[in-house]
């Protein structure tokens, strides 16, 4: 933890916090003790800013125990101060597995070498440049590497970049040769620039940054230069996510002849990101001047206006014989357009300050955030310090405007200095034991009241305006320009800020979609269109980004710079959540998306589910346990011919009142999903794969899809109920039942075949199955009601009846290929007709009860485990699911009463030495036809020959409309 103290500033300061800031009339001062002590003081080396105004510096400490002639060297350790804007500071301090040749800084002219380079990434991240080499005394081993680092001080793979750059006269690396650009969008990567060892020319090369932190070089090339006595470079991040290389160069040839020949040129080469060559360079400026020398390039995009801005130094040497270093500097400022037209050029020399003691050398000429530039000069006074002169321009005035500071300030060794995005300019006074300390200054600004808090001057209002309250039912934003725009191919993102801090993506729309985004006639208006799902989550906080080339300049036609992240900021009012039960839905893939998943493993398609779940619920800013899905799918055959699978996906209620509701979940993830080209649902590694035609489907009313269907169920089953109760009245001790029986077997076997001819390819890999669990029972069900008949026929008793119901004991036999159970019914004596008097043997009722256990395990589990894999209950899955299930559990049930009669009556039976109907097992028992003794109906199961005594006792009813009797 780093220690706090206060401070008193008289002449020594002296410390009381680790972490303040001093509010001196135009300036505040930052101090911080470090909090590991060393011999040697912490110098503020070089610091990096991002586009947040988050400031890292890079602190150096002189090894003590080390001394060389021409080098200092350094505490091997990375040491980042990263300072955020709300003025806290944390301390990272890394041992990096690096050559320890690059913990040394050589002494050189005109800059010493550092072998160390960081640049700001996107915030979290940098990226940090180093050098290997193989033999450290042979400058030709020498290579440039680089690797991301993050502000948690983990490493990712290094890369090779380049080799040095090597003097062809002292045969050492020569430092400073090489330089990086990072991209306007920091999370694409950067340009490296870097001249070629042993040659004129350089080499660019452009790197995007991996999924694992890692390095890619996307393209690269040479740029090939004529001979030249000077050259400077300098690199453009421009605003469509390019490049721009500016170099200039002068050259020795002198034509006394021809006085307007050209000398030196200003020249721009135009990279499109990724691409992978370079085209002519275009010329922005060019001068006849002989004895040229270009000793400074800086470039940068123009914030104020359109395009692109470059300031160059020029020194012209005027030396003759009494004064041969005699020489004349002069600053230019050049704007060009993306195009490489020039569209100003101001020669800034003669606005020099001159009211100052010493003679400056060269001014560093940077543009500013909000108009104008500022000129800064540095002077040595002392070993450990230098002082500073700054020097602030309009645009158009020619006097500079000095800063209220002490002219010159002093700074620290390295003059360490930088502007950030508000206008602000800090710089590193002289360190003191373990504490280092900053001055920061406002710059002024000159685009009078443009600036309305977007740090964007192009930007007049937007509607709503910032840290307003919006209805979560809001269906547009707009953004107003003070000149005229044309929408170009950047997009505008709304993020949402959950409770955890965590920004959630909600929806983008580029600015070549017309159905979301359009603009006025006048050409200062975008309107984006908003769908519900963006703004649902009430009481929330959202932000509003805009890319860089979002829009273009109507009358330029150059892309404009956007809108950084947490500036455009407003909340949602707080709604009401209603409460609603747990709902099933389903979701479609698309057709890659299934040959996707087809490819994919079981173990591959289980986490397909798992990554489904995570990056929905990321989207919708809910729990991941307020979604499961279950894993199945099936085909869609609604469409055709191409395959797409149907997926389910459970939503879970929840009485918590800060959540969204079943409700709204549905209606959000179904917005998402058919509005996909502009919400996140496109850009999820597993959503992307979502059916935008088909959204989120709840569980179909089947009763309005299949209104007349279902009714003729009801029709069909009513019929039965009324044969029931009529059979019921012709016959009261008839097994009525069996008439439903015979339903539910009918219309079973016609739901299977159905689900097997319509619906068995829903879910590919049960096709097969479903088939050979229809069929194979069908089949051994039908073999073994034909066995039994034909064996029952050997039966006196049995084969009187067949004779003369030998068509109803056929249509009964195929009957049994769906339920063997349905030989049963010929025994029932169903409303007292003869033909359902069949006397089975007590040998065929154990054969059926056997054949129906059998079933149970052969038809009814597999189906209903292949009917519960449905995803999308059609009517015929539903009803089939129905039947199977229905059916499994009366045989179930019915089975384990049998098993139980006959455990109880088995005792019984042997102390009786009969068997009294399959020990009361029999689902119909045998019907009688008047008074019967069980001895005189007895059946020998061994011989199964018919008692002729028994049959002659046989009595038949005087009443010709009773109902026959039945063995119980």
């Amino acid at each position: 933890m780093k220690r706090l103290k206060s401070f008193i500033i008289a002449g020594i300061v002296c410390l009381v916090a680790v972490l303040f800031i001093i509010p001196v009339e135009s300036y505040t001062t930052f101090v911080h003790e470090e909090s590991i002590s060393y011999p040697s003081p912490p110098r503020v080396w070089s610091s990096i800013v991002y586009e947040d105004g988050t400031a890292v510096f890079r602190i150096i400490r002189r090894d003590t125990s080390v001394k060389l002639p021409d080098r200092t060297c350094l505490i091997q350790k990375l040491m980042l101060r990263i300072l955020y804007p709300n003025g806290t500071l944390t301390e990272l301090d890394m041992e990096l597995n690096i050559p320890p040749l690059n913990y040394c800084i050589v002494a050189a002219k005109p800059d010493n070498f550092d072998p160390i380079n960081i640049s700001a990434l996107k915030p979290g991240y940098l990226l940090l440049r180093y050098y290997n080499a193989t033999d450290p005394s042979k400058p030709e081993t020498w290579e440039e590497w680089g690797m991301i680092i993050d502000w948690q001080g983990q490493t990712y793979e290094p890369k090779f970049l380049g080799l040095s750059f090597i003097d062809a006269n002292t045969r050492t690396v020569v430092p400073g040769l090489s330089a990086v650009t990072v991209n306007i969008n920091r999370a694409k990567g950067f340009l490296r620039l870097a001249a070629l060892r042993e040659t004129n020319d350089c080499e660019w090369q452009q790197y995007s940054i991996g999924e694992n932190k890692e390095l890619i070089q996307l393209s690269g090339g040479v740029i090939k230069l004529p001979i030249f006595k000077s050259a400077q470079f300098a690199t453009i991040a421009t605003v469509d996510e390019g490049y721009a290389i500016v170099f200039a160069n002068s050259s020795d040839t002198v034509n006394n002849a021809d006085p307007l020949l050209p000398r030196g040129g200003l020249f721009a080469l135009s990279l499109a990101y990724g691409q992978k060559s370079i085209n002519s360079p275009s010329l922005l400026y060019q001068v006849p001047l002989a004895n040229l020398l270009f000793t400074a390039l800086k470039c940068d995009i123009a914030f104020v206006g359109v395009g692109h801005v470059c300031t160059l130094t020029v020194q012209q040497n005027l030396g003759d014989a009494t004064n041969p270093t005699k020489s004349d500097l002069y600053y230019l400022k050049i704007t060009f357009l993306s195009s490489g037209s020039v569209t100003s050029f101001t020669s800034i020399s003669r606005a020099l300050p001159t009211n100052i003691n010493v003679k400056v050398t060269e001014w560093v000429v940077s543009s500013l955030p909000y108009g104008g530039y500022v000129l800064v000069s540095h002077l040595k006074t002392q070993p450990t310090g230098l002082v500073m002169y700054a020097y602030v321009f309009d645009e158009d005035e020619t006097n500079g405007i000095p800063w209220k500071l002490d002219e010159p300030s002093v700074t620290n060794v390295a003059g360490t200095y930088k502007i950030l995005p508000n206008n602000t300019l800090y710089f590193a006074q002289q360190e003191v034991k373990d504490t280092w300390s900053l001055i920061f200054t406002d710059l002024p600004r000159f685009i009078g009241d443009k600036d309305h808090g977007y740090s964007n001057v192009h930007i007049d209002t937007t509607e709503p305006p910032i840290q307003s309250t919006i209805s979560s039912s809001l269906k547009q934003i707009s953004i107003t320009y003070y000149d005229a725009v044309d929408l170009s191919d950047g997009k505008v993102s709304i993020y949402q800020i959950n409770d955890g801090g965590q920004e959630v993506l909600k929806q983008f729309v580029s600015g070549t979609n017309p159905k979301y985004c359009q603009i006025s006639e006048d050409g200062h208006v975008v309107t984006i269109n908003i769908i519900e799902s963006t703004f649902s989550h009430g009481g929330s906080t959202f932000y509003v980004t805009m890319d860089n080339n979002f829009v273009k300049s109507n009358a330029f036609k150059e892309p404009l710079i956007g809108l950084r992240d947490k500036i455009w900021t407003f909340s949602t009012e707080p709604s009401e959540v209603r409460f609603a039960g747990s709902t099933s839905g389903v979701l479609r893939l698309t057709v890659d998306g299934t040959t996707y998943f087809d490819q994919l493993s079981a173990e591959g398609q289980a986490q397909f589910f798992n990554n489904l779940v995570n990056e929905i619920s990321t989207m919708l800013t809910i729990p991941p346990s307020r979604l499961k899905s279950s894993g199945r799918f099936q085909a869609d055959i609604t469409i055709s011919p191409e395959k797409q699978y149907l997926i389910s996906l459970d939503i879970i209620q929840t009485k918590d009142k800060s959540e969204k509701s079943v409700e709204s979940i549905i209606k959000d993830l179904d917005t998402m999903i058919l509005n996909k080209e502009v919400s996140p649902i496109s850009l999820g590694k597993t959503t992307r794969y979502l059916d935008a035609t088909y959204g989120l489907r709840t569980t179909q009313n089947l009763w309005n899809k299949y209104k007349t269907k279902i009714v003729m169920v009801f029709i069909a089953l009513g019929t039965l109920i009324m044969l029931f109760l009529l059979a019921q009245r012709r016959e009261k001790k008839g097994q009525n039942m069996a008439i439903l029986q015979l339903g539910l077997i009918i219309f079973d076997l016609l739901m299977d075949i159905l689900f097997v001819s319509n619906n068995a390819r829903d879910v590919d890999w049960l096709y097969i199955p479903s088939v050979i669990f229809l069929t194979v029972p069908i089949g051994l069900n039908t073999v073994l009601a034909f066995l039994i008949i034909t064996n029952e026929n050997t039966n006196q008793e049995f084969f009187k009846w067949f004779s003369q119901h030998g068509k109803v004991a056929s249509i009964f036999t195929l009957l049994a290929g769906a339920d063997i159970e349905a030989l049963t019914i010929l025994q029932s004596n169903m409303a007292g007709f003869s033909f359902f008097r069949a006397p089975f043997s007590n040998e065929a009722k154990s054969k059926i009860f056997w054949g129906a256990c059998l079933s149970v395990f052969l038809e009814d589990i597999p189906q209903v485990f292949i009917q519960r894999n449905t995803v999308n209950y059609d009517i015929i899955p539903l009803l089939t699911l129905i039947s199977s299930s229905l059916n499994l559990t009366i045989n179930i049930i019915g089975r384990l009463y049998q098993a139980i009669n006959r455990l109880r009556n088995k005792e019984e039976l042997e102390l009786k030495g009969k068997d009294e109907g399959f020990g009361g097992l029999d689902p119909f028992p045998k019907p009688s036809v008047g008074k019967i003794n069980d001895d005189e109906h007895k059946i020998d199961i061994k011989d199964d020959q018919l008692d002729v005594k028994a049959a002659k006792n046989l009595e038949k009813k005087n009443s010709k409309s009773s109902f026959q009797e039945m063995i119980n």
